[in-house]
């Protein structure tokens, strides 16, 4: 199977990318919220770097007011601990089969 070299993805219409964000994780299989809400909140900070604020924006409307809270809440969280202290917090009680949180 041939795959297209990353020049090729980058001259895709504009169509296609923004066919493609539809398609974007909401991690609703993640059980644990706060988790769940990190990593939605991560994906959107990406989408922001990588596509601009219209994709951010877009991915934000396919949650409700409710999960937009969480979001928003999340955000500040990761503004005033930092992304490291936030993933060590989140990551803190969980237990990973040979990962190490606290250093990777």
């Amino acid at each position: 199977m041939l795959r297209a070299s990353k020049k090729e993805n980058l001259r895709q219409p504009q169509e296609k990318k923004e066919k493609k964000m539809k398609n974007y994780n909401r991690f609703d299989d993640i059980q644990d919220v706060q988790l769940r809400v990190y990593n939605r909140v991560m994906l959107m900070a990406n989408l922001l770097k990588d596509f601009g604020p219209d994709a951010s924006i877009g991915y934000a409307g396919l949650f409700n007011d409710s999960e937009r809270k969480q979001m928003y809440i999340m955000q500040q969280y990761i503004l005033q601990k930092g992304t490291k202290e936030t993933k060590k917090a989140i990551t803190r009680e969980m237990e990973f089969s040979g990962y190490d949180a606290e250093t990777d």
